[in-house]
């Protein structure tokens, strides 16, 4: 009895584990959020690819890889996600890998394209519709593993991202929020690697108006401005005083006529 319990409990426990994400590996959590693929000056080494995990536990990206020119990949080293982070991938660049950044190394003719291109992530070294998990086409559509893309339902066929200037990036609007359409991204003139995409919000009609009146102080002298008010109001009542003259006059007139 005692040896049934001991059988019974391991299938819970090893649930349990699972919950707590130790062996979690939720790979549709892993975005591509943010590229820039044409730097200002020469491109080697400055040009990089933001990834995003949007889900609330860490995944493990060891066995992953990255495409981001036409036969060229770069496969993951054991490297661990945590969840709600960045990790910034420097294409064709080589320097020490750290929690936040890892470099591809010297890739031979592997320069992103600075005019149209795709970035791929596959969640394993075997490349088909069954194992990308995330794509983005700009400039063209039509680019490499886009026919993979949209069989997995992650790209819509011939859309893509318009190309943007040199020194300029191309993101989610918000971090993780792909709906696969190129509407889904912006051009950023300031590239945010390893941070968050949220755009400024736009000021709100209340303080457009505050700072509008500021400025009109500026101007003018408080009783000038008081006396614009004064006299805009003097005359709409005298404007509405003539008016409603005139239809009492109008009502008295048409009175008349009936008799």
């Amino acid at each position: 009895m005692y040896i049934f319990r001991k059988i019974l409990i391991v299938p819970f426990l090893f649930l349990g584990i699972l919950a707590s994400g130790q062996f979690y590996n939720n790979a549709d959590a892993i975005t591509i959020n943010e590229v820039l693929y044409d730097a200002e000056g020469v491109d080697t080494g400055k040009e990089w690819i933001e990834l995003f995990n949007e889900d609330t536990v860490s995944i493990n990206l060891t066995g992953y890889d990255l495409s981001a020119d036409v036969g060229n990949f770069y496969a993951f080293p054991d490297f661990t996600l945590p969840a709600d982070s960045f990790v910034v991938v420097h294409w064709n660049a080589t320097d020490t890998d750290t929690s936040t950044d890892l470099y591809t190394g010297d890739l031979l003719n592997a320069a992103m394209s600075n005019t149209k291109g795709f970035v791929a992530l596959f969640s394993s070294t075997t490349h088909n519709s069954s194992t990308i998990i995330d794509y983005v086409e700009y400039g063209l559509g039509g680019q490499t593993w886009e026919s993979d893309a949209v069989t997995a339902e992650i790209w819509t066929a011939g859309d893509f991202v318009a190309d943007v200037m040199a020194g300029s990036s191309i993101g989610l609007q918000i971090n993780g929020l792909d709906n696969n359409l190129s509407s889904d991204w912006a051009q950023f003139d300031n590239p945010t690697p390893g941070s968050n995409n949220e755009p400024i919000p736009e000021p709100s009609t209340v303080a457009l108006l505050c700072i509008g009146l500021l400025g009109l102080g500026l101007f003018m002298k408080r009783k000038e401005i008081v006396k614009y008010f004064l006299d805009t109001d003097r005359h709409r009542l005298s404007r509405l005083f003539k008016h409603k003259k005139r239809m009492f006059s109008s009502k008295i007139d048409f009175r008349s006529s009936r008799k």
